[in-house]
């Protein structure tokens, strides 16, 4: 039988791949297309990842070439007029205080003043006096937290008081101590005590006129805050500084304080006995009930003694207000209110209780740096009831230190 035909040869190529010789090529072309090719010349390589940015430095009360204007600071001018009676008064008063920091938590300032009265009493004969003085203050800032700090300022001057032919001539020291919160960025409000003496040989028995006497007080102040530069120095004390557009004054649900909010309690002395004695509060804050239309409500209390004579008062004003928005960091915002103020004065020949109503308008002009504002604007008081004497009218121009939260 012959012998079978065996089939040809195959070449080793064309043979049939085995296992493994399928995956050794696979995996030749997926480490070709992995294998990174080179850049080409006109190709620009990736910027690599951006640094992260350092730590935003913060400015903070107390920071070098921060501007502190306070409440203590006072530009007016005004009149009242009684009807049916030739009684009237006329004013006029300055007294751009500031401070600033020099160096980290260390304030230099000045405290200036200068006033007119002419004063014309019902039966009486007029008067006019004028006060001139002032001097340079120097300021500590001590933190006690984030928003509470100690102020102490130190001010030396002289000063001048002249009423007609007679005048006095004085130095005088002033020391305050007001313990500050700060409320809000580039606002606070401090209360402390405050020590004034004025250094005379007269023995003078109206101490307004000047001649040696000491004031010692109480009192609530309002400051507003600006400028300044980040310092290392600066400890976390005060709420920092914000832009004037990251937050507008007026919305819904804000709450405004003024410097006609505050509590004094003073007492004044010639060294042989007290002279004076008085205490006075104003409580009142106005809340934006929609956006720019506020309500408000400032209620007083007053008590004076002096030569033997007692004088207590209070007063109750609830008052509307729109603020207006005129360009960035600027506004106006008038004031319309009515007041319900009694009085009672008793010893020596007077015995006398009063009722006054009133209406008034106050329409000031307002900075906003933050969340404080400085403004001025014309005022008119006009009572419409008085129960013991003629009505009298009021007007002027009046400056306001304040903040909102």
């Amino acid at each position: 039988m012959p012998d079978r035909l065996l089939p040809p040869h195959r070449p080793r190529l064309l043979r049939r791949p085995s296992t493994l010789a399928r995956a050794e090529l696979v995996f030749a072309v997926v480490a070709a297309l992995a294998w990174p090719l080179p850049a080409r010349a006109d190709e620009e390589p990736e910027p690599p990842p951006p640094e992260p940015p350092p730590p935003a430095r913060t400015v903070r009360f107390g920071s070098p070439g921060v501007f502190v204007l306070s409440s203590d600071a006072a530009l007016g001018i005004g009149a009242t007029t009684v009807e049916n009676s030739d009684a009237e008064s006329f004013f006029v008063s300055f007294a751009p205080g500031f401070d600033w920091f020099v160096a980290p938590h260390v304030s230099i300032g000045i405290d200036f003043f200068a006033s007119y009265v002419s004063e014309h009493p019902p039966g009486s004969p007029q008067t006019q006096t004028t006060a001139v003085g002032g001097g340079p203050r120097f300021g500590v800032d001590i933190p006690l937290g984030r928003s509470l700090s100690l102020y102490p300022r130190l001010t030396a001057g002289l000063e001048s008081v002249q009423r007609g032919s007679i005048s006095h001539g004085d130095p005088w020291l002033d020391a305050y101590v007001p313990l500050l919160v700060h409320l809000g960025p580039g606002f606070f409000i401090g209360a402390g005590p405050s020590v004034f003496h004025a250094f005379s040989n007269e023995k003078t028995s109206d101490l307004s006129l000047g001649g040696e006497r000491t004031f010692v007080r109480a009192h609530v102040t309002f400051g507003a805050w600006w400028g300044g530069e980040p310092a290392e120095g600066v400890k976390p004390a005060g709420i920092v500084r914000h832009d004037l557009t990251a937050d507008v004054f007026g919305g819904r649900g804000q709450f405004a304080f003024s410097s006609e909010l505050g509590s004094s309690a003073v007492f004044r002395t010639n060294g042989r006995g007290t002279d004076m004695g008085a205490f006075s509060a104003t409580p009142g804050v106005d809340y934006f009930v929609i956006d720019h239309l506020s309500v408000g409500l400032a209620v007083t209390f007053s008590y004076e003694a002096a030569r033997g004579i007692d004088q207590t008062g209070g007063a109750v004003a609830p008052r509307i207000g729109y603020d207006v928005g005129l360009a960035r960091g600027l506004s106006l915002y008038p004031h319309l209110s009515t007041s319900i103020a009694t009085y009672h004065v008793s010893g020596g020949n007077a015995d006398a209780e009063a009722l006054v109503f009133a209406g008034n308008l106050y329409a000031p002009f307002l900075v906003h740096v933050g969340h404080a504002f400085v403004g001025f604007g014309p005022f008119l008081s006009r009572e419409l009831v008085h129960t013991k004497g003629n009505v009298a009218t009021s007007y002027g121009a009046d400056l306001v230190v304040g903040g909102w939260l």
